[in-house]
């Protein structure tokens, strides 16, 4: 006698299917790249050769474009080895990577990575007391290990790839900063150190009052005593006092420059706060073209 299936039994039994194929196709894929092959071996095969071997001896499918499967021979000897341990040995060499569509093994050009975005962190380093900007302050990226250096303003600028960082601002006699950035812009970072050594004020107080102070080879001119001196035409000149000191000779009649230790008066070197003074003379070496009232000092180097 033929057996009835009852609705209920018949819908019982398409949910227990449906149910056991959607467990089933999830680890169908899983289950290729899983699979053991007891044994395999490529020797000095081509790439396309050792692939077709692996899909004989697998029982699996592998798509790829024969374009994109470089002219290279492969050595690979497996035991009891899964599909992917076996595909990733083989693709090693290459540019190429493994994708699962579905239980279709597909062999694609790897992906580059996304470019690196660099930002520029720029900012001044100051006393947080006084607001005086820091020259020469230390900043450094430790993970990175890029730093740099203040420039005579406080000015400072380093260039970081996009993530987190943590900059450290350092100088000497002041407590060090870590700052922890997410850098995925152009940022303006001013930092304020904290003066970490203070000492007391100390003055430095002459004991004598020599308008002339020799030391070799420096000697040091102050221009407030020099003015007392005799001058020609009651016209102080700072250069004319150097006539004063031992082996500077003037040239015939007082003028034509002054000659040190014998040499030429064009031997000299003339420096107004670091730049060159190419002609500091005038009246054909009578005068110099400084205003004696205008310098604070002046230093005279014999034997630079």
């Amino acid at each position: 006698m033929p057996r009835t299936i009852t609705y209920p039994a018949l819908r019982r039994l398409l949910l227990a299917t449906s149910i056991w194929v959607c467990f089933l196709l999830p680890g169908q894929s899983q289950t290729v790249l899983g699979r053991v092959v007891p044994a395999f071996e490529a020797r000095d095969l081509l790439l396309d050769e050792a692939l077709y071997l692996l899909m004989e001896e697998a029982h699996v499918s592998i798509s790829f474009n024969n374009a994109d499967i470089p002219a290279i021979r492969v050595n690979v000897r497996a035991q009891d080895a899964t599909v992917g341990q076996i595909l990733k040995e083989l693709l090693a060499p290459t540019q190429l990577e493994v994708e699962l569509l579905h239980d279709q093994i597909v062999l694609v050009p790897r992906r580059a990575p996304p470019p690196v975005r660099w930002y520029t962190i720029s900012g001044y380093v100051v006393d947080a007391r006084s607001g005086e900007r820091l020259k020469d302050a230390y900043v450094y990226e430790p993970e990175r290990q890029v730093s740099t250096e203040t420039n005579e303003y406080g000015f400072f600028s380093l260039r970081l790839p996009e993530g987190a960082a943590t900059l450290t601002v350092s100088y000497l006699g002041y407590r060090s900063e870590r700052i922890p950035l997410t850098v995925d812009r152009n940022i303006r970072l001013d930092v304020q150190l904290e003066p970490s050594l203070t000492l007391r004020q100390i003055v430095v107080t002459a004991r004598d009052s020599l308008p002339l102070r020799f030391r070799s080879p420096e000697q040091v001119l102050d221009a407030r005593l020099l003015l007392t001196l005799p001058s020609m035409g009651g016209e102080p000149d700072v250069v004319r006092a150097t006539h004063l000191l031992p082996g500077v000779q003037t040239g015939a009649d007082g003028a034509d420059g002054i000659h040190v230790r014998g040499g030429n008066y064009e031997q000299n070197l003339v420096l107004l706060d670091g730049v060159p003074i190419y002609n500091p003379f005038h009246a054909f070496g009578a005068f110099s073209i400084f205003n004696s009232h205008a310098i604070r000092q002046a230093t005279f180097v014999k034997s630079g």
